[in-house]
């Protein structure tokens, strides 16, 4: 696939941005309220996590089954496994929600279409550009927001 002119890039992103602009940001949607399909939450695995450390002293102090403290041990490094993913999901979806909030705060704050590519604003605002075809970009902004536009 060939590859799309630069500066029609930079007038699609003006066009994009001037269309966030002028609605203020309304159809952001607020990144905040996505839930994961994690079935307990962090508190309740820390929980189980000291359960199975507890049932494992008490092996160790009275009379020790190896296959039982294997079994204890291999569970308590799968629990630990879920809380770094949990806690992973966590600070990606606390990112998210600070790129989605300064998105917004910019676009209520700015007054005037915007006239001229900017590229520190280009390289705050978007993750990366898909080139869906000769003549169509997606945009998706860090924020998680993909917008299409049209290149002229």
């Amino acid at each position: 696939m060939k590859a799309v002119k630069e500066k029609a890039v930079e007038q699609a992103f003006l066009r994009v941005m001037n269309r966030l602009i002028g609605s203020k940001g309304a159809f952001i949607p607020y990144s905040g309220s996505e839930r994961t399909e994690e079935k307990y939450s962090l508190e309740e695995l820390q929980a189980r996590i000291e359960d199975l450390q507890s049932q494992m002293m008490s092996l160790a102090k009275t009379g020790f089954d190896e296959q039982e403290y294997s079994t204890l041990a291999r569970e308590t490094d799968l629990v630990r496994e879920r809380v770094r993913g949990v806690k992973g999901q966590q600070t990606e979806r606390a990112l998210r929600v600070k790129k989605v909030q300064e998105l917004q705060d910019y676009l209520v704050t700015q007054e005037n279409e915007i006239t001229k590519f900017d590229e520190d604003l280009f390289r705050r605002v978007i993750e990366k550009i898909k080139v869906r075809s000769m003549v169509e970009v997606e945009f998706v902004f860090k924020a998680g927001v993909e917008v299409r536009e049209v290149l002229w």
